[in-house]
């Protein structure tokens, strides 16, 4: 299967579900593209790509958590899923059900702006999801990981901006746009650390446009 078709399938949620592409596509696709490479796919069909509003700006309080996320979908041997009942098993024990709600809502949300589930109502981890979840090298998973934060909708249009244009980006100011100044203040250091986490893994092209973007 050709890479275009696998990005396809893994950045634009318009395009047919990668349940077509298979696991090893996936994986080979995403372990061999390089960040600036699939920023070149994203600029190509800017058109097709999901517009930025406040409900699909990240707000997590760990990242690790999409992992124990997919494990409740995939492995838990429930059948019908929540927020709550998400969050009781992310939760300690005691904590109170509207915090649940919430903690359950952060992550699983998370995981829906990585391409790892489908949005609520459903609740269900997407092909990509799948595979990402059964893989069993820890280096592999990061890489995995980290490509996938270019499916968040704040990050393509930051990146995208600066790509273009090649200027400096307030991610605050733009956050502005969609959110009060609270919630920005909140939700900054998350999406800072969805880039940060970006850069590691990044080639130089990638680097020079990611360092552009500030606080």
């Amino acid at each position: 299967m050709a890479e275009e078709d696998v990005m396809r399938s893994l950045f634009l949620d318009s395009s047919d579900r990668v349940a077509e592409i298979g696991a090893d596509s996936i994986r080979s696709t995403l372990l061999h593209v390089h960040v600036s490479e699939i920023m070149n796919f994203l600029e190509r069909h800017q058109a097709e790509l999901t517009n930025v509003d406040a409900k699909n700006i990240p707000q997590f309080s760990n990242v690790s958590e999409v992992d124990r996320v997919l494990s409740i979908l995939l492995d838990s041997g429930l059948q019908n899923f929540d927020f709550v009942t998400i969050g009781e098993y992310l939760c300690e024990r005691g904590t109170k059900e509207g915090a649940q709600r919430k903690y359950g809502e952060n992550h699983y949300k998370l995981c829906a702006q990585l391409g790892f589930t489908t949005y609520p109502p459903v609740f269900q981890a997407t092909e990509n999801g799948i595979a990402y979840h059964r893989e069993t090298k820890r280096e592999v998973k990061k890489i995995w990981f980290c490509k996938m934060i270019l499916h968040v909708p704040i990050i393509q249009k930051a990146l995208l901006t600066v790509k273009v244009n090649d200027t400096l980006f307030s991610m605050s100011d733009y956050m502005s746009n969609y959110l009060s100044q609270s919630t920005v203040k909140r939700r900054l250091p998350n999406v800072m650390k969805l880039l940060a986490m970006l850069n590691e893994i990044s080639d130089d092209a990638a680097r020079v446009w990611i360092g552009r973007i500030n606080r």
